[in-house]
């Protein structure tokens, strides 16, 4: 599988999460990115507002857990808002691999991705991000956005 590795500035960013594990994510995260759609015109300082992400936070790698925000990058944070999260992420040099096509197979890329950086003999942190840009284009055959997988 192809990647690249890329060393990341600290992002702060803004959004709305979830926690939830593997089985669920699928039924959990689609309704976390269209609530957070809606009140996407809220958030203050956004950096590129063309360009999200999906974060993920390990909360417990043996029970498969995760915090998953979906949200924007801002250059600074402004007012707080509730249900809306703010996260710093730090700096960290990335793994990055591209998903390509439609979101029912993302398990796949993922398992494929965890099979690579094992291979890489990589030690993972604990933050994968995604990143949807312009090649994004919902749940479509040639649809592309990146997943960086944070290792030390």
């Amino acid at each position: 599988m192809e990647y690249k590795q890329i060393e990341s500035k600290a992002l702060k960013m803004v959004g709305m999460g979830v926690d939830t594990s593997l089985q669920n994510a699928s039924n959990d995260c689609m309704p976390i990115w269209m609530n957070f759609m809606k009140r996407f015109a809220e958030v203050e300082n956004p950096v590129n507002s063309q360009i999200t992400y999906g974060a993920s936070f390990i909360i417990n790698q043996k029970d498969c857990t995760f915090h998953y925000v979906a949200g924007v990058e801002v250059s600074e944070f402004g007012t707080a808002k509730e249900g809306l999260e703010q996260i710093d992420i730090p700096a960290s040099n990335y793994l990055v691999f591209t998903h390509k096509g439609k979101l029912d197979t993302l398990g796949q890329t993922y398992s494929e991705i965890m099979q690579e950086v094992q291979k890489l003999g990589k030690e993972q942190k604990d933050i994968w991000i995604e990143c949807y840009d312009e090649r994004y284009k919902n749940d479509s055959d040639d649809s592309e956005f990146d997943i960086w997988i944070a290792v030390k």
